[in-house]
C-alpha cells in the first residue's frame, strides 16, 4: 500500500495543474505567453507609416526592460543605457493583461499611462519582441508605430 502513495500524489498534482491551466485560460490570460514579455531587450528598429529608424540611422541605442521590483511589474524605457521613463502595470484591475494565443500577442495596461501591445516572435537570430507605442486607449487602428527589440542578457541599472 505504501508504494501506491507516490503515484496518488503524482496524479493529484497532474490533475491540479490541468485544472489551474484551464481556469486561467477561461479568464483569458495565457500566463506562458504573458511571461514571454519579461526580460531585457535591445532596440533593433522602429517602423511608422512613413519611416523606419534604426540605432545606426539615429545615432543612439534604446533598451526595454520588462521586469518586476518591490512595487510590482513595470516597463522601463532606456536611451543609451539611461532610464528615460518607467511605468507600472495596473495591479488592482483584474483585467489588465489580455493575451491572444492565435496572434501571439499580449496587451498590458499600465495604470493611467495606457496600454502596450507586445507581439512575440522567434526568428533565426533569436527571440524578438515587437512593441506598440503607449496608447490610451488602445485601438488596433491607432497601433501604427511599432518597435522591434531583441532579447539580451545585458544588465541595466534600474534607476
Amino acid at each position: 500500500m505504501k508504494n501506491r502513495n507516490p503515484y496518488y500524489l503524482l496524479a493529484l498534482i497532474c490533475l491540479s495543474t490541468l485544472w489551474l491551466n484551464q481556469r486561467c485560460k477561461k479568464q483569458g490570460i495565457d500566463y506562458r505567453l504573458a511571461g514571454g514579455t519579461r526580460g531585457i531587450f535591445e532596440w533593433v528598429s522602429t517602423t511608422t507609416p512613413s519611416h523606419v529608424s534604426t540605432p545606426q540611422s539615429v545615432g543612439y541605442t534604446k533598451q526595454l526592460a520588462v521586469l518586476t521590483d518591490d512595487q510590482g511589474a513595470y516597463v522601463g524605457f532606456y536611451k543609451n543605457d539611461t532610464l528615460q521613463r518607467r511605468i507600472y502595470e495596473t495591479s488592482r484591475d483584474t483585467a489588465h493583461t489580455f493575451t491572444d494565443e492565435a496572434r501571439n500577442t499580449v496587451l498590458i495596461k499600465y495604470k493611467g499611462d495606457g496600454f502596450i501591445n507586445y507581439y512575440l516572435t522567434t526568428d533565426t537570430n533569436g527571440e524578438t519582441i515587437t512593441v506598440s507605442e503607449l496608447l490610451n486607449p488602445y485601438s488596433l487602428s491607432a497601433d501604427t508605430t511599432r518597435s522591434v527589440y531583441r532579447r539580451t542578457s545585458k544588465s541595466l541599472y534600474p534607476y
